[in-house]
């Protein structure tokens, strides 16, 4: 499936990889938040706005991440060429990862911006739905 002068094919274990980026990046984003936050508090401030919006729109994010994957898959089954299937769902795996991981870093970066942890737990659940996210690598000759 892989021809050099081809150019690269499709390799589940690429998907692995990015994945693992992509979850590296959020926990060291997840992390410095905790060094960099100066007096932080736990606090869910209800006249404050903010404190609602953010959440709801982290979850409408993970929303729009996963029905964008499923439409991708749904269009995969018109796909006549193999090839080309399994390379748009890798495509449309990483598309939903960078969605998803759009959502945590805009609730870490609230973390910093009003010092408040309260966001922070929030994206600690947000890279826990992440991580539900990884891609099984199988093969042809095998179970699932």
């Amino acid at each position: 499936m892989n021809d050099f002068n081809e150019g690269p094919g499709y390799n589940p274990k690429n998907l692995q990889i990015i994945f693992g980026a992509f979850l590296f990046a959020q926990l060291i984003f997840l992390t410095l938040s905790f060094y960099v936050v100066e007096s932080p508090q736990f606090v869910y401030k209800i006249d404050d706005l903010v404190f609602t919006l953010v959440p709801l729109a982290a979850i409408l994010l993970d929303f729009i991440g996963n029905k964008v994957f499923v439409n991708g898959f749904n269009k995969l089954t018109q796909e006549r060429d193999l090839d080309k299937s399994l390379q748009k769902l890798n495509s449309i795996h990483v598309l939903r990862w960078g969605i998803v991981e759009s959502a945590t870093f805009m609730l870490v970066f609230f973390s910093i911006i009003t010092s408040n942890h309260f966001f922070t737990a929030f994206a600690a659940a947000n890279i826990v739905y992440f991580y539900t996210l990884k891609p099984k690598i199988f093969t042809f000759n095998e179970e699932f």
